[in-house]
C-alpha cells in the first residue's frame, strides 16, 4: 500500500470529524440543533408571518385607564381617564387565570394595586360590555 493515496483519504476523514465536533459543540453550548444554510438566497430568506387581526391592548397608556409602577414599593397605580364619564371595571388577573383585583372605577378615579408577589399580571379593563384595554404589567 502506498502512503501518499492514503493521504486524500485521512486528509478526509479528519474534515469530517472536524465538522462532527463542530456539531456537537454547537449543540452543546446553545442546546439546539445546528443548523447550516444550503440552498439559494431565495430559500434563506425568512418567512414572513401575517399580522393577526384580532384586536388587542398592550400598552400601559392607554386610552381608558392609566398604569405606572411606585416608586418605592413594589405597587401599581391605576387612574381611569374620561371614558365619555362611563363608569370602568378593572381586572387584575395573574398568568394562570386568577382574579385578583377588581375596581370599579369612575372618571379620575384613583386605586393602589397592592400586596402582589414579584412577577407579571394581566389586567383587562371593560367599559360596560365593552373590553377598552387589556395588557401586562409586571412587578420586580
Amino acid at each position: 500500500m502506498n502512503p501518499t493515496s492514503s493521504f486524500p483519504k485521512m486528509k478526509l476523514a479528519m474534515a469530517m470529524l472536524a465538522g462532527v465536533l463542530l456539531t456537537i459543540q454547537i449543540v452543546a453550548a446553545t442546546g439546539k440543533p445546528a443548523r447550516f444554510a444550503y440552498g439559494t438566497d431565495e430559500e434563506k430568506k425568512p418567512v414572513k408571518k401575517e399580522k393577526e387581526k384580532a384586536r388587542t391592548f398592550t400598552s400601559l397608556n392607554n386610552p381608558s385607564v392609566k398604569i405606572y409602577p411606585d416608586a418605592l414599593n413594589r405597587d401599581m397605580h391605576v387612574v381611569a381617564k374620561n371614558n365619555d364619564g362611563k363608569d370602568l371595571d378593572f381586572f387584575v388577573f395573574d398568568l394562570q387565570g386568577t382574579l385578583l383585583h377588581n375596581y370599579k372605577m369612575k372618571a379620575k378615579d384613583h386605586n393602589k394595586i397592592s400586596g402582589l408577589a414579584k412577577g407579571t399580571y394581566v389586567y383587562r379593563v371593560f367599559c360596560g360590555d365593552e373590553e377598552t384595554a387589556a395588557g401586562k404589567f409586571e412587578i420586580r
